[in-house]
């Protein structure tokens, strides 16, 4: 495939840097993403790079700390003109006011075969998105025919948003525990044990107590205005959404 100036692509290279911005975890404890955050800072000034002002959410950057590639061509303008006809990588290290990601801009050398093995950046088609490209793919989410689409631990690809039809119970899917559904009718649902759990709940379902065998700190709201937590002693009145 042909490369496409000022196209972004995935960051799949397997140097210092690349390998910090994929080690990133946003489910790790806030002492280990600090670390793991301060592992790129790290990598980046072994080298030499810039920091630049962008427009958040820009050239396929979707979320702090993620990184895309980029050929910049002959006539960009804006930050990135110093860089025309070279590769570029642009790292996204924060967030500033709501508009502007600072981002670091590393200069890059890349081989033919580096090149020719490179991903543009999502969303995908269905015919975009194929088995190599699946495979190859660095992260564990995509958009593909405007759907977003998970990687299981198995390797299948996956739609992340229940159907209605297996929030009640009609039918089951293979979307892992702890994901959420939503159906306007009923409200949040939680998968758990396999199922998918109704986090809404009327007084007399909750007096029950059929379906409440969730998580602790899981929270469930009764009635629709009366919100309780699960705590090691049951559940418990709480303001936490």
């Amino acid at each position: 495939m042909p490369i496409i100036e000022n196209q972004s692509y995935l960051d799949t290279l397997e140097d210092e840097v690349g390998q910090a911005v994929r080690r990133i975890d946003y489910t790790a404890n806030q002492t280990q993403h600090r670390k793991n955050k301060q592992a790129i800072l790290d990598a980046l000034q072994k080298g030499e790079f810039e920091v630049f002002g962008f427009r958040k959410q820009r050239m396929g950057l979707e979320q702090v700390n993620q990184s895309v590639l980029i050929k910049v061509g002959p006539k960009k303008r804006g930050h990135l003109a110093p860089y025309r006809g070279s590769w570029v990588r642009v790292v996204w290290l924060s967030t500033y006011g709501g508009y502007t990601m600072n981002c670091a801009v590393q200069k890059l050398t890349l081989w033919e075969a580096v090149e020719s093995r490179l991903i543009p950046c999502g969303p995908y088609t269905k015919e975009q998105f194929t088995e190599e490209v699946a495979a190859r793919y660095p992260y564990g989410h995509a958009i593909v025919d405007d759907q977003r689409m998970m990687r299981l631990k198995d390797g299948r690809w996956i739609r992340s948003t229940p159907t209605p039809a297996a929030l009640r119970g009609e039918e089951t899917d293979d979307i892992p525990d702890g994901w959420h559904g939503y159906l306007p009718d009923f409200g949040s649902f939680r998968k758990h044990a396999g199922r998918w759990v109704r986090l809404m709940v009327t007084q007399a379902e909750y007096d029950d107590g059929a379906g409440l065998e969730l998580p602790l700190g899981t929270v469930i709201y009764v009635e629709g205005s009366q919100r309780k937590v699960r705590t090691k002693n049951g559940w418990k009145d709480t303001k936490k959404y």
